[in-house]
């Protein structure tokens, strides 16, 4: 996956934050901009287990135990709700129905 330094910055603020025991309404914010981010770089669907591999990474990097199960509850989520957003935007480009979001 080729994501911008801003998506970059963006997983990891939503990563840093909830796999801090953290979660609440700011991390399913920091998430949806995330996954705003992704999109706008991939214009697609991700592979989930890239995707899974890239955020254990990044818990790590930051400090996280990657296998511990507060993080792999947040790393699930953020996997689950990024995916479920990211199909739903992927079928209204493929119908060519994306004006729905806009008009």
């Amino acid at each position: 996956m080729d994501w911008s330094p801003e998506t970059m910055d963006a997983m990891q603020s939503w990563l840093a934050s909830a796999t801090a025991y953290n979660w609440g309404p700011h991390e399913t914010d920091k998430l949806n901009l995330f996954v705003a981010h992704v999109w706008h770089d991939q214009r697609s669907k991700w592979d989930e287990g890239r995707t899974r591999e890239i955020f254990r990474s990044k818990a790590q990097e930051i400090g996280s135990d990657p296998d511990s199960k507060h993080v792999l509850y947040a790393i699930q989520q953020g996997l689950s709700n990024g995916t479920m957003i990211l199909e739903f935007l992927t079928q209204l480009a493929e119908s060519d129905k994306m004006q729905l979001l806009t008009d």
